[in-house]
């Protein structure tokens, strides 16, 4: 079962995505969202746009190094977060993700995935 994610975040009023990697992607969503990370805290308000599940914190961090230069940003931006993908991940990943976040209301669920 996988133990790790790549994340990425989009802010909702500028130009900007955001890679990260976490076990928990709930919690660091919301300090993301909190302010609590430096590196997105102006960037904010933040919604989870997708995210890739990896059995270790070392494929992880190779994803996450990957998506966030040259041809792995062209690849997040070409192939991953494109409106036809977002309505795929919102249709078949809505109960899996309602499971992950159980306080969250209906719309918050739709805009995370």
């Amino acid at each position: 079962m996988p133990g790790w994610f790549v994340y990425f975040l989009v802010s909702t009023h500028r130009d900007w995505i955001y890679v990260g990697m976490t076990r928990d992607v709930a919690r660091r969503v919301n300090d993301h969202n909190e302010g609590l990370v430096q590196s997105t805290k102006s960037y904010r308000p933040l919604k989870l746009d997708a995210y890739i599940a990896v059995e270790t914190g070392k494929k992880a961090r190779e994803l996450e190094q990957y998506f966030k230069v040259g041809s792995g940003k062209a690849i997040l931006k070409r192939r991953i977060l494109t409106d036809e993908v977002r309505l795929f991940r919102i249709f078949a990943s809505r109960n899996c993700w309602k499971k992950m976040c159980d306080g969250c209301s209906r719309s918050t669920i739709e805009a995370k995935m």
